[in-house]
């Protein structure tokens, strides 16, 4: 994929050029380059950005989004007050998998880079893999219907470890490269080493692939009908 212009990019987001400006700021949509005053907006982010639910309400801060992967996944959420997961609960109970991927957003922000296919491994096993990477697990794969790709690497980091990845391994900042590094601030709901199963099926959903985003929303719908 190619580049955009604001205002493409607006058309098949369906909002403004107001709006597709905070999109850009926020780092939902990458800039390609700049030429004048004008930005080329990196096509691939904003086929991304456009599969997300625009709908009106307020996005879930860092903290409450993880809260809502750990208790879809069968976790306690035990850094929110009890009343906060009282209502977060009754939340989940009417919401629906497309639902949950736009409130939750801003979970991470999302770096992508250019990576060797011979640091694939290396870089995969600093992270907290998540999405395509964590399908190497059988009983994962089994879940999704899918299968790993063992050509591009995708997983969490903090901020703190994210300059000493691109250092180590040579990442290249790339808005079509093989290598997508989720950096959280907030990391109880990875106490266990392991990305909550919620937050894996809307990391799945951020695929560009008809196939795969099906089958992360199905495995997330399906936590939640389990509510």
């Amino acid at each position: 994929m190619g580049e955009m212009t604001t205002a493409e990019a607006s058309a098949l987001l369906g909002v403004s050029t107001r709006q597709t400006a905070r999109i850009v700021a926020s780092g939902e949509i990458a800039v390609k380059r700049r030429a004048g005053s004008a930005l080329l907006l990196d096509s691939e982010s904003v086929q991304r950005a456009a599969q997300i639910s625009r709908a009106p309400g307020r996005v879930w801060s860092e903290p409450v989004a993880w809260a809502a992967f750990t208790l879809l996944s069968g976790g306690d959420a035990s850094w929110l007050a009890a009343s906060q997961r009282t209502r977060l609960r009754h939340k989940l109970r009417n919401t629906t998998a497309d639902e949950v991927a736009a409130l939750g957003r801003h979970r991470a922000r999302v770096h992508r880079f250019r990576v060797h296919t011979s640091a694939i491994a290396k870089v995969e096993e600093q992270l907290i893999v998540t999405g395509d990477s964590a399908l190497s697990n059988p009983t994962l794969a089994s879940r999704f219907g899918l299968t790993a790709g063992r050509d591009r690497v995708d997983g969490y980091t903090t901020d703190a470890e994210l300059k000493w990845l691109v250092d180590t391994f040579g990442l290249v900042a790339d808005p079509c490269g093989n290598a997508t590094v989720r950096v959280v601030r907030h990391t109880d709901a990875f106490g266990n080493g392991h990305t909550p199963l919620a937050a894996i099926a809307t990391d799945v959903m951020d695929s560009l692939s008809t196939r795969e985003r099906s089958a992360g929303r199905r495995v997330l719908q399906e936590l939640l009908d389990a509510r």
